[in-house]
């Protein structure tokens, strides 16, 4: 019932839009009984359509527009390091995530910045908020920060597997994804959740034997 803008400079409107029918179906091959109800779900979204770099205050533009013409309360953006900054200009960082924060508060909508993580020499540990690339500023001015860390580990297990056993042993070997909430402002919990994905979906999971959910009817 929510309405929502993507900024998603990463990937083109039609790609990002067709991952969304995997997800709302819960099939890697929606039909074509499918298509209005797509489209019946996906009244409220509102993308961004742009690639490349867009600069910030475009994007801020547009952010406000979407907000007071349409009632838009949920922002997304995908990614910071495609805002027009340079990776150094941290200062530059900083004062766009604010501006963003004061947007969000101002307006009482949500904004979801999607960053990068720097560079590690060991991808096997859980990211923590220390490791999101950029400003120090960017974690701490945001409500909430969340990582998600891809149990690349696993995967190598299930590749190198040398038979259906172990493929089978190995894919078991703990969740393919953990999010980790290592912020909340406003809440008293923080932690990790573990997530299994599922590739027809593209759904994530919330447990090894769990079924995606088909959110239209």
């Amino acid at each position: 019932g929510n309405r929502g803008c993507v900024a998603s400079m990463e990937l083109r409107a039609y790609k990002l839009l067709a991952r969304l029918g995997r997800q709302i179906c819960a099939t890697n091959q929606p039909g074509g009984r499918d298509r209005q109800a797509v489209e019946n779900f996906c009244q409220g979204l509102w993308v961004f359509d742009v690639q490349g770099t867009a600069k910030a205050d475009r994007i801020l533009e547009v952010f406000e527009y979407a907000y007071r013409r349409y009632g838009v309360t949920n922002f997304l953006i995908d990614s910071l390091a495609k805002c027009g900054f340079a990776d150094d200009d941290y200062t530059a960082q900083k004062n766009f995530v604010d501006k963003l924060s004061d947007f969000a508060r101002n307006n009482g909508v949500q904004v979801h910045l999607v960053c990068h993580s720097r560079k590690r020499s060991d991808e096997n540990e859980v990211p923590d908020k220390f490791d999101v690339k950029g400003s120090g500023g960017l974690t701490d001015m945001v409500d909430n920060v969340f990582l998600v860390w891809r149990n690349k580990p696993k995967e190598k297990k299930i590749q190198d597997a040398r038979s259906d056993v172990e493929r089978k042993q190995a894919m078991l070997d703990g969740p393919d994804a953990i999010l980790n909430c290592c912020k909340q402002r406003e809440g008293e919990w923080e932690g990790y959740i573990q997530l299994w994905f599922d590739r027809a979906s593209l759904q994530y999971l919330q447990s090894v034997d769990g079924r995606p959910v088909r959110y239209c009817a």
